[in-house]
């Protein structure tokens, strides 16, 4: 991984090399275009988002991680039923973060 920050504005993105573990090339097949500026650029979705940021805590519990799980959690119209088939197929621990 590596990211690219605009100083001027202080936007940040990450750029994450694809894996070829199905959880990541499912993250990839579901991407999402958006208009940036006039440009058309594809993100991660939210639910695949919350789901790395779970990956990423199973091993380092980072405050800052864990209060993005949250916030990404309280959002509408997430996509609980595939959230919670990641969660069990990659065994995460969700370190009550989750009401599910």
């Amino acid at each position: 991984m590596f990211n690219i920050i605009d100083h001027a504005s202080g936007f940040k993105a990450d750029f994450v090399v694809l894996k070829s573990d199905p959880f990541r090339q499912m993250e990839f097949s579901r991407k999402v275009q958006i208009d940036f500026y006039g440009q058309v650029v594809y993100v991660v979705s939210v639910e695949d988002l919350l789901i790395s940021k779970l990956i990423w805590i199973q091993t380092y519990q980072s405050p800052i991680q864990m209060e993005d799980i949250k916030n990404l959690a309280s959002l509408e119209n997430l996509d609980w039923n595939y959230i919670k088939t990641w969660i069990s197929k990659l065994n995460l621990s969700t370190f009550n973060l989750l009401e599910i």
